[in-house]
């Protein structure tokens, strides 16, 4: 009982379907998860906001009184982007 080759590209490609499907539909399902713990952790939990580090800054080229500036500048755009 020898299968011809249509049948065996049939099944083939039933099984390429269900294999994709499935990997489909638990991405899917994965990334509604993640989600629902993003919306819960942000719900629970509230988002803090960055304050300035007091850390002493390293030499990396940037002037030292600019870094207070650029900080107020990430917060404004954090404030209003969220």
């Amino acid at each position: 009982m020898e299968m011809q080759v249509s049948d065996l590209m049939l099944e083939g490609a039933q099984l390429m379907l269900l294999g994709m499907g499935s990997v489909f539909i638990f991405l899917t399902i994965l990334v509604m998860t993640m989600k629902a713990m993003s919306w819960l952790a942000i719900t629970v939990g509230g988002e803090e906001e960055a304050l300035p580090s007091k850390a002493p800054v390293r030499d990396s080229g940037v002037d030292a009184n600019i870094i207070p500036v650029i900080a107020a500048a990430v917060a404004v755009w954090r404030k209003r982007h969220n």
